[in-house]
């Protein structure tokens, strides 16, 4: 009885484990019936070896879940054998014994240690193809971008070839036959483009313009709902026919081609980009020789102005603006010094001029 609730313990802990794998197992008692078939358990063997581990050889596992039926009795032995055997045992059924109770603790180890051991995943049919069908649609996404990535970085260099300003030409001359756009104004800030619904990329995120000094260019003509359009090379490489999207990417390329100017104009007054002083500066000296004050304290303004008028500056001047506005006086009283000698010096040549014209007229009487 022990040996069957043993066993019965076994078939249960195997089923519970295989249960999870095979999805038509079926009842308890149904898989119980078949473990009483040889194939049956070496199937059940071979699925089970490869979801648990230790799970030992065939022999021994085939001991943990089935007993064969008894042999049959012997004869009928007479009450005095059987007292005789009874009362003295002997050197075999001894060690026949000593087996059997050294073996019921192995195998009961056995079978504690495969319960304990954890459950080793293996997945089903059904997710073995919708892994192989995933890892499948993520590669041929990567490709994809990859391409494009490429194709993009191949336009964008491209422009700086022989070959490739021969086709920018010959794309433009097409756009401008078919009496598509040439050129964008760049009138479309980024904000505004945003609002009314920018481009997004496959992963559903907004796709941002690429800062540059490069304006888009015609790189071809195409066919959108019955008209036709201007191909625009982007200045990150890639293509659109969506107007909006080159006029946009032109009033970037605008604000990046001032800022740079901005910055050369910082470096050739001897300011520091850095410094946020040095900014707001040059930010004044703009204004002066630009006449536009949007920027700046009108009355700082008005007060350069009037500074600049007394000293005799010029306000379009860059460098009499720079003077004013950084308090450069050495160089204003040198601007002063030089324009008085300038002034000198014509009236010199006009002295000499008129005293040549009249050489008998001496100098009391002409002046």
């Amino acid at each position: 009885m022990a040996d069957n609730n043993r066993i019965a313990n076994n078939r249960r802990k195997l089923y519970d484990v295989l249960s999870q794998h095979i999805s038509n197992i079926g009842t308890f008692d149904e898989f119980n019936s078949r473990m009483d078939d040889e194939n049956n358990r070496r199937k059940a063997y071979g699925i089970a070896s490869q979801r648990i581990a230790n799970i030992g050889t065939w022999d021994e596992f085939n001991n943990r879940i089935y007993e064969a039926p008894g042999l049959p009795s012997a004869p009928a032995q007479t009450q005095q054998q059987q007292a005789a055997s009874t009362s003295q045992p002997t050197a075999n059924s001894v060690s026949e014994t000593a087996k059997v109770e050294s073996t019921q603790p192995a195998q009961a180890e056995v079978s504690a240690q495969t319960s304990n051991e954890p459950e080793r995943w293996q997945p089903t049919e059904q997710e073995n193809i919708a892994m192989s069908y995933e890892l499948h649609q993520t590669m041929d996404g990567f490709n994809k971008r990859s391409k494009e990535h490429l194709d993009q970085t191949g336009r964008v260099t491209e422009q700086y070839t022989p070959e490739g300003r021969e086709k920018l030409k010959a794309a433009e001359s097409q756009a401008r036959l078919a009496g598509t756009p040439t050129k964008v104004m760049g009138l479309t800030s980024p904000t505004a483009a945003s609002a009314e619904g920018a481009e997004q990329t496959d992963g559903g995120e907004q796709q941002k313009p690429v800062g540059s000094t490069h304006s888009p260019v015609p790189y071809g003509v195409k066919i959108v709902d019955g008209k036709r359009v201007t191909e625009w090379l982007l200045p990150d490489g890639r293509l659109t026919t969506d107007l909006r999207e080159a006029d946009q990417a032109e009033y970037i390329a605008r604000h990046y081609r001032l800022q740079r100017q901005f910055v050369d104009r910082m470096k050739q007054n001897g300011l520091d980009v850095a410094n946020s002083d040095d900014v707001a500066m040059q930010v004044a000296i703009d204004a002066v020789t630009t006449g536009n004050s949007e920027r700046v304290d009108p009355e700082a303004y008005q007060q350069v102005l009037d500074y600049m008028g007394t000293m005799g500056l010029n306000p379009k001047n860059p460098d009499h603006a720079r003077w004013a506005i950084t308090g450069d006086k050495r160089s204003v009283l040198e601007y002063q010094l030089h324009q008085t000698e300038a002034r000198v010096k014509a009236l010199n040549t006009e002295k000499a001029k008129w005293m040549d014209e009249h050489p008998s007229t001496t100098g009391a009487a002409a002046f």
